[in-house]
């Protein structure tokens, strides 16, 4: 963004107006015109004029500012063309000339000669895009495709008059811009670190933040998170000062702008060197970081340490910037996955963290010829799989943010002189690496260890390395002679257990039969039919099918999802099996999926596998038997997973009318039509017709409802029976007015349990005996405590919950220290 006039250049602009309005006040036009003898050798045309006056002084021969002194202001007015705001102009720079504004020492140097504009050689290398113009200026000097001061040589202020929206005042900055440069305030300092160049921009940030407008600076702050605490987004800054986001976007890029043009080229210039430094010692910016450059102190700053950051960033977006640490924002691009991919190769095989550094030059080393520090850091933060640590800030260390499997059993049994159990394995683990490395189970590392990453069977669940085989590789021939010998005299598969009891007396001290095992499977003359049973290839036989592969084989073959049992009954057909973890064993199966009840099927049927579920009339009768009775219509085809409507409810509801065993409230196939299994038991009606009710009943209104809502199916049952299984049910509880509510509803009462608890064990804890509900309530009355709602039933159902009581027979209670 091209930076406004300063107040200094606005003033310096409107002398000429309010020279005028002091002259048309006063009407002093007959003074003469006074010129220092020390500037009276000075060209005209070196100071900015108006189209208008530089005509009148050419026809008047005014070259120089000795020509205007000793005349007067009338002498001027004569002119053609001349009016008193021309006058005013020229007074202007009279009076910039008495006052020593514009002088200098004889020799020094001049924006303008003879109406051309010079730029001294030291700074016409600098980038007018760097230097703090206005936006007019910069928009004017960039339709003219002027990119560096030196681009303004040898042109005429005539020909940039010419220009469109360009005046006086456009060119009296410029030659203001030129005068600065030439007196060094744009020059480069020399040896600047990048630690000394980030203290350099720092102050130079601070003091810009300190002039820019009050909304433009508390938006970056929002923005940047100045002030501590998390930086906002773009909607949560618009919302705060009533600004759309992209309205906040502009100001913000216009703001970070207007700060790297603050000091001209010595801002890019410091942000350069800190890119730089941190590319020499291949090293993220941080807070960490900025702080330690930064020093002890904190007057050198104003502002967050990540603030800093986030500026720079914005600033230079070369600057490999990291406000939050290594976070793993923004995911790894394709073009990082084989830096990051190579890079945890060699920290696995490292086994230890190491520097940036380090790492970055073996990458470059190894692989990456032309990888450069930037792109390395980029790659790096990107990556979620490994850690960098930043506790030196100077020199940061990476390491891998999570060993695998592989990874981490290599390692240890690399360090091991035996194989271990994976128990062992991560017990190791635990004692060679950090706890946020280790995230395997027992389980996972089994599954993970196999031949071909290069780990072996050797024992009893215990896996090693090729270096943790005990027979020798020169005597494998001879072991391997012995199993032909052995397979040809049997004539039959033979298993390696079976060989070490034959030939104990050989091969005991020096193999076991699981590393015979890993022997004989790696020549291709032997075939493993699988659990140490091998055979010659040339029989001809196979191993055992998988159960994988033949759970996929039975359902196609099926067609529609099966339940266990049924899966079980087929796969022996075809090989032995134990169908006690068969379940468990389906549900691991990410082909298999379980669709509830006990049915499993391909996972590759979809939802057309319930086409098939309301029409097997078995699946919906133990649905209705499990359900929580009475079922409505709407509630199985939710369970079921269909909707109430349609050509898959009516099939649905034709498989309900043909069941023997439901009962149902109405012949049409509505939402609300109840559905009511007759192998529903008493307790159950009972239990869920006081869940519906939710406050204690007497039996006789508990009996009115159960028949309402299990009309047809407990009309003959007396009230005796009913009170009988509400009495002898552990799921009821009896208040003190004889009225039944369940168990669990207790809490909904409003007992103080706490305090009930707490005084029945004092009771106890006092008496050391076994006493009863009864006599518990007698004693608590007895201390005028409330029990009038209490009953020995809702009594014992508190007592029960308490850590300090044990039940002893039916309701009677003592306290768990009494031995008695």
């Amino acid at each position: 963004m091209i930076q406004p006039l300063s107040m200094q250049q606005r003033m310096k602009a409107s002398d000429a107006d309010r020279t005028l309005r002091e002259f048309s006040a006063e009407e002093r036009f007959d003074e003469a015109i006074f010129i220092p003898q020390e500037a009276r050798g000075y060209s005209i045309c070196s100071f900015p004029l108006s189209v208008r006056l530089r005509h009148i002084l050419e026809r008047r021969g005014i070259a120089i500012l000795g020509d205007l002194h000793g005349l007067s202001q009338n002498d001027i007015l004569k002119s053609a063309n001349c009016g008193k705001k021309t006058v005013a102009e020229l007074m202007t720079i009279v009076r910039s000339v008495q006052t020593g504004a514009h002088l200098s020492v004889p020799g020094s140097y001049e924006p303008v000669c003879a109406g051309v504009f010079s730029v001294p050689e030291r700074v016409k290398h600098v980038n007018i895009t760097e230097l703090p113009v206005s936006v007019r200026l910069g928009r004017i000097l960039m339709m003219r495709g002027l990119v560096h001061l030196g681009q303004l040589e040898e042109i005429s202020v005539d020909d940039l008059l010419k220009q469109k929206h360009c005046g006086k005042k456009t060119v009296f900055e410029l030659v203001e811009l030129l005068r600065s440069a030439a007196n060094g305030q744009f020059d480069m300092p020399q040896n600047c670190d990048g630690c000394e160049s980030c203290k350099n921009v720092v102050r130079l940030v601070d003091g810009a933040i300190v002039k820019l407008p009050a909304r433009n600076r508390q938006i970056l702050l929002s923005r940047l998170a100045g002030e501590g605490g998390e930086p906002l987004s773009l909607e949560e800054v618009g919302a705060k000062f009533k600004l759309t986001r992209e309205r906040v976007r502009q100001i913000v890029d216009r703001t970070v702008t207007d700060i790297r043009r603050v000091s001209g080229p010595k801002m890019p210039h410091f942000l350069r060197q800190i890119a730089i430094s941190l590319e020499e010692i291949v090293c993220p910016l941080t807070p960490e970081l900025v702080a330690l450059w930064l020093g002890e102190g904190t007057s050198q700053h104003c502002y967050q340490m990540a603030f800093y950051v986030r500026l720079f960033r914005d600033m230079n977006p070369a600057i490999p910037a990291w406000p939050r640490g290594h976070d793993g924002r923004g995911g790894l691009e394709r073009k990082d996955e084989e830096v990051v991919t190579e890079l945890h190769c060699w920290l696995r095989e490292r086994g230890s963290a190491s520097t940036l550094f380090e790492a970055f030059q073996q990458l470059r080393r190894a692989k990456f010829t032309d990888l450069d520090a930037s792109a390395f850091l980029h790659a790096l933060r990107g990556c979620r799989s490994l850690k960098v640590d930043l506790e030196n800030p100077v020199q940061p260390k990476v390491t891998l943010g999570r060993l695998r499997a592989v990874d981490l059993a290599r390692m240890v049994l690399q360090a091991s002189d035996r194989p271990l159990q994976a128990e062992e394995m991560l017990a190791r683990a635990q004692e060679m690496f950090t706890a946020d490395l280790i995230e395997h189970t027992p389980r996972a590392l089994n599954n993970c260890l196999t031949p071909e990453q290069g780990f072996y069977l050797l024992g009893a669940r215990a896996y090693g390395l090729r270096q943790h085989f005990q027979l020798r590789l020169e005597e494998w021939p001879t072991v391997k002679t012995d199993f032909t010998q052995m397979l040809k005299k049997k004539n039959r598969p033979v298993s390696t257990p079976d060989f070490m009891t034959e030939y104990s007396e050989v091969w005991s001290a020096k193999i076991n039969s699981y590393e015979l095992t890993e022997i004989l499977r790696q020549d291709g003359r032997f075939s493993d039919l699988g659990r140490g049973l091998f055979a010659f290839t040339a029989w001809g036989l196979e191993e055992r099918p998988r159960i994988r592969d033949l759970v996929t084989k039975i359902l196609r073959k099926n067609e529609r999802p099966m339940n266990a049992s049924q899966i079980f009954t087929r796969l022996q057909d075809f090989r032995s099996v134990s169908g006690g973890s068969l379940p468990a064993t389906l549900r691991k199966y990410p082909f298999v999926r379980d669709y509830g009840f006990g049915h499993f099927g391909l996972r590759s049927w979809g939802e057309k596998a319930k086409a098939w579920m309301v029409d097997d009339a078995p699946l919906v009768d133990r649905i209705i038997r499990r359900a929580e009775p009475p079922l409505t219509f709407g509630r199985l085809c939710e369970i079921v997973g269909i909707p109430p409507q349609g050509t898959r409810a009516n099939k649905l509801w034709k498989t309900c009318c043909a069941l023997d065993s439901i009962i149902r409230k109405s012949t049409d196939p509505r939402s609300e039509t109840k559905l009511i299994h007759k192998r529903c038991t008493l307790e159950r009606a009972l239990i869920a017709t006081l869940r519906v009710i939710g406050h204690p009943l007497p039996a006789y209104e508990i009996q009115w409802e159960l028949n309402e809502r299990f009309s047809g199916l407990f009309d003959g049952r007396p009230l005796a029976e009913v009170e009988r299984c509400l009495q002898r049910s552990p799921m009821f509880v009896r208040d003190a007015d004889s009225n039944f509510v369940l168990e669990v509803q207790l809490d909904q009462m409003g007992f103080d349990v706490v305090g009930i608890r707490g005084l029945c064990a004092d009771i106890l804890a006092q008496a050391n005996e076994i006493v009863g509900c009864e006599d518990l309530l007698d004693r608590l009355e007895g201390e005028r405590k409330d029990v009038a709602d209490l009953s020995p039933d809702i009594l014992a159902s508190i007592l029960r919950g308490s850590e300090r009581l044990e039940e002893v027979g039916f309701d009677r209670f003592r306290i768990r220290e009494c031995k008695r």
